[in-house]
């Protein structure tokens, strides 16, 4: 199969320097060029890349476009403040276009990509990268044939450790949200913190289970983190279109310790949680249920469970975020895996628990 050659715009996006990192392993793909305007995030931008003598670093990414217009495709990976202008940058060049998570917390935005995108005649994915996770789709084909029966309840929490200690970027609400919007009338704390840092609980919960989102009530407290200039906390209810009720925790609580190097710890790094009650049965998958063993005082964190990295279940090449967006470009898969009307809805959600946060009411989404 045909290699592809792809440039990379921003390193913003925790996700993106992983994806950098990776990318010898690709098949795939070729990575040709990287760019990124922040001084520290270049530096990340350099590191991710040290394994990839022949790639092209740039400061800034039109220049970056100009010099390698002859390319397959750009991943856009910088903060989301930048995704909007970078797309419409990008469909100049008539690129093929993978969009990390969010493409944008601007719903006029979002909406306006749709558009072009709709009349574009190159392919457009985006990162929302639970559908690839085999306990997930397993838990969604019990679910979809059946098994459990009429679906009662929703509970799904996306929770993780705050990402601020290494992308102060993301702390940014401005660089995360796209503008300073308080959270409740004349708090500290703005929008683009755990909320938008969690999209995917809104499309896995849309993609289970073929409803979408009618009603959204959402509280966040005092943040846990005072320094930090957004949100790290939300818990969110509501409804479906078809009256059934949800949970959703998108918070940043798992526990950092700082010891001679920053630690992921206790209870793990990452949690996705689903558990979905049925007239017949109940169901429940977690894809970062990673195992953990106990250190002594002999470790920088003593006496707490540190997070073992286990192998991933093995896959087709095509069973990927990059494999199914090489697979579009291939002719093989006719429509994304996920796009940007999936991307979309997902915001719709989080701006209506943002909404609902700030007002003290439900808000009904039409």
């Amino acid at each position: 199969m045909r290699r592809y050659k792809i440039i990379v715009a921003g390193c913003g996006c925790p996700h993106a320097p992983l994806f950098l990192a990776r990318m010898r392993d690709m098949r795939r793909w070729e990575v040709v060029a990287a760019s990124e305007s922040d001084d520290k995030l270049f530096e990340t931008m350099k590191n991710s890349t040290a394994d990839l003598p022949d790639i092209k670093l740039y400061r800034d990414h039109k220049e970056m476009f100009k010099r390698h217009s002859d390319v397959d495709a750009v991943l856009i990976g910088s903060d989301n403040f930048y995704h909007f202008q970078m797309f419409l940058d990008a469909v100049q060049y008539k690129f093929n276009i993978f969009m990390m998570k969010v493409i944008s917390m601007n719903e006029d935005e979002c909406r306006e990509m749709i558009r072009i995108k709709n009349s574009y005649d190159r392919h457009v994915a985006c990162e929302l990268e639970l559908h690839f996770r085999p306990q997930l789709h397993e838990a969604r084909r019990r679910i979809v044939s059946g098994e459990i029966g009429d679906i009662e309840a929703i509970y799904l929490t996306n929770v993780s450790l705050c990402p601020i200690d290494r992308y102060p970027n993301w702390g940014d609400p401005v660089l995360s949200y796209g503008s300073r919007v308080p959270l409740k009338p004349n708090s500290k704390f703005c929008r683009g913190g755990a909320i938008t840092d969690h999209p995917h609980p809104y499309d896995l919960i849309r993609w289970i289970t073929g409803r979408d989102f009618a009603t959204v009530s959402a509280v966040s407290a005092r943040n846990q983190m005072q320094d930090l200039a957004v949100e790290d906390h939300a818990a969110i209810t509501g409804k479906m279109d078809n009256g059934v009720p949800f949970f959703v925790n998108p918070s940043y609580t798992n526990l950092v310790e700082r010891g001679p190097d920053l630690r992921f710890i206790w209870p793990k790094v990452l949690e996705c949680n689903l558990k979905v009650t049925g007239t017949k049965g109940y169901i429940s998958a977690d894809f970062f249920n990673h195992a953990c063993t106990t250190c002594g005082h002999g470790f920088a964190s003593p006496d707490r469970a540190l997070v073992e990295d286990v192998p991933s279940a093995r896959e087709e090449i095509d069973d990927s975020l990059m494999g199914a967006f090489a697979a579009l470009l291939d002719g093989r898969r006719t429509t994304p895996e996920t796009g940007l009307e999936e991307s979309y809805q997902a915001v719709r959600v989080m701006n209506a628990a943002y909404d609902s946060i700030y007002s003290g009411k439900e808000i009904v989404l039409k």
